[in-house]
């Protein structure tokens, strides 16, 4: 596939993740989606994967994300039925506690028309969590200036995005090593977890807690050896486990 068109394909699936309170925020750049470049074999993955990645890099304590689509310059070529209609019914189906608000940022005239075809598709708890905002300045009383970029939305992150291709090779350590420890691991849990429900007192609450922290911290050993690396292991937001994101935050 030509190296050229590829990053077309990839720019829809730039993710800028920010912190705000228990949240983080995924920004998609609605013009760079230019539907009959897409490559239909190879849409229906694109959802899932970028939902995958973006809960593999939630700092602990966030639940929920912010969804930003940036429709500035949107016309009809931008417009994909297939991908609206995947795109929610993942949100629905196996992310229904995950969106906290979905930010539609500069809708331009002709998406009002498509909004009234959109919103019927919708769960009406998933369509309240709609906002919509004409400018920077309504968006500033969504997300932070501190966590927006300062090219298109006057924030002060000065971040870049930048593709980091992979590499032959990074993903060599991919093998069984884990999967037995793992298995003995959600054994003990749903054990916990079944206790845990029968007991209306929550006393062995304790022991369900601990032993989920272990399933997670040994997720984040085994991780290497069942999934191959991302864009963000790649960047070294995520490293052992641990996930660090830095801002290179201007002052006002």
């Amino acid at each position: 596939m030509d190296m050229a068109l590829w990053t077309m394909f990839l720019n829809p699936l730039r993710q800028r993740i920010v912190e705000r309170i228990a949240e983080i925020v995924e920004l998609s750049d609605i013009e760079l989606d230019i539907k009959y470049l897409k490559f239909i074999d190879q849409m229906p993955p694109q959802p899932p994967h970028t939902m995958e990645c973006g809960r593999m890099v939630l700092p602990p304590g966030a639940e929920t994300v912010i969804v930003i689509f940036d429709l500035s310059n949107f016309h009809l070529d931008n417009m994909g039925w297939g991908f609206v209609c995947l795109f929610v019914q993942c949100f629905e189906s196996y992310y229904p506690e995950t969106l906290g608000v979905c930010v539609v940022h500069r809708a331009p005239f002709v998406f009002w028309g498509l909004w009234k075809l959109i919103q019927p598709l919708l769960d009406p708890v998933v369509a309240t969590k709609f906002v919509f905002t004409r400018n920077n300045e309504e968006l500033h009383k969504v997300i932070s200036r501190e966590r927006l970029l300062i090219t298109h939305y006057d924030g002060l992150d000065d971040w870049k995005y930048e593709y980091i291709p992979a590499t032959a090779g990074g993903n060599a350590v991919m093998e069984d090593s884990y999967k037995k420890e793992r298995h003995c691991l959600e054994t003990k849990f749903d054990a916990a977890t079944c206790e845990w429900i029968k007991n209306v007192n929550g006393k062995n609450s304790s022991e369900h807690d601990e032993i989920a922290q272990g399933l997670r911290e040994q997720y984040s050993r085994m991780t290497p050896y069942v999934r191959a690396k991302n864009l963000y292991q790649r960047w070294g937001v995520v490293h052992e486990g641990h996930v660090t994101w830095t801002y290179n935050v201007k002052s006002k």
